[in-house]
């Protein structure tokens, strides 16, 4: 056997020491890299888990607010309109010669009219918090009613609502996997409303159509979003997403919670501005029903496009507004349409 001396064992052990040191460090190094490129979408995240959608969509917030405006960069601007009369029906047969149109007060001539029924790129928002563990089965039926009246061609993005939000599915047109995925959905965690919302909205920057339209299915309990009120409706009144809103409401207001006693003005500001609607319903009204509405609303629209001349491409906000032609039907008949929008 060879003896070492002391210095030659003292130099040995301090080598091997430093070597164990290194590859201690290597493992920690390794183990966070592959925690941090694993794919962190689930149905039901867990508490420890939670992380919130960033504010540009790709990952967790820097707290920095992104987001352009939408600015018309065309000659011809175009208005999406629906019609409905007194029971909420739509009215179809109008012309071209049915309405007038205004731009900050002057009114323009009508260029362009169609009556749209084309597919649709269509993001839900799906309410699966723990507000909604009495509510989740007649979501289900009401998405269903409103895939009756669906093009086979529609896009859709399916976002869950819980603690974050959660992409239940991108960009598919199998309506069948997206009942599937809510059927296994159960509610749970903190409502982040307006994250989400904001998600649907990043989303559709993407769609492969041209008119895009968001469905929220919520009791609008907003409590655990990083996003507030002003800037979601900000960003949906600048984008050239329709918001539409459907509300199951307990009827009994003295079981409910702050967040959904404030929830219809939180979802009708956001739908208003972008020429939709929220409809608030008990668990004993026809839910389903508004679903299946909403769905026919959108494929009955009128489009009315119109050339804004060179003084109003200033860079401003312009106020629209759209009226029937004869005043006597203004009276019976309702307009819903987005009211501004934004030049460059």
């Amino acid at each position: 056997m060879i003896e070492v001396g002391p210095c030659l064992r003292n130099l040995l052990e301090t080598r091997l020491y430093v070597l164990s040191v290194w590859l201690s460090i290597a493992l920690v190094f390794s183990a966070s890299t592959h925690a941090q490129s694993e794919d962190q979408v689930h149905v039901v995240p867990p508490p420890e888990a939670k992380q919130h959608i960033a504010r540009d969509g790709t990952g967790p917030s820097d707290g920095k607010l992104r987001s352009e405006r939408l600015r018309v960069d065309v000659d011809l601007v175009l208005i999406p309109v629906v019609v409905t009369d007194t029971f909420n029906r739509p009215v179809t047969g109008l012309s071209k010669d049915s309405f007038e149109l205004l731009d900050d007060g002057q009114k323009q001539k009508i260029h362009f009219f169609s009556m749209e029924d084309g597919p649709l790129s269509v993001a839900l928002v799906l309410d699966i918090s723990n507000s909604m563990v009495n509510r989740v089965s007649i979501e289900r039926e009401a998405l269903a009613k409103f895939f009756q009246n669906a093009d086979p061609d529609d896009e859709y993005f399916a976002i869950g609502v819980s603690s974050a939000p959660i992409l239940l599915a991108d960009s598919t047109q199998a309506i069948g996997d997206i009942q599937a995925q809510l059927a296994l959905a159960r509610p749970a965690g903190y409502t982040a409303l307006l994250d989400s919302i904001y998600f649907a909205l990043n989303k559709l920057r993407s769609a492969r159509y041209s008119r895009r339209v968001i469905l929220i299915i919520s009791d609008g309990g907003e409590n655990d979003s990083r996003f507030n009120f002003r800037e979601i409706k900000a960003i949906a009144e600048e984008s050239d997403v329709t918001v539409y809103a459907i509300r199951p409401v307990d009827a009994f207001p003295m079981f409910k919670t702050i967040e959904e006693k404030l929830g219809n003005r939180l979802l009708s500001g956001i739908t208003e501005a972008t020429g939709g609607r929220t409809v608030s319903l008990g668990y004993d009204d026809n839910i389903p029903g508004a679903a299946a509405a909403i769905s026919t609303e959108l494929r009955n629209q009128y489009v009315l496009g119109y050339h804004p001349n060179e003084l109003s491409r200033n860079g401003k906000q312009h106020k629209i507004k759209v009226r029937m032609a004869k005043s006597r039907d203004s009276a019976v008949l309702h307009l819903q349409y987005r009211k501004q929008y934004s030049t460059r």
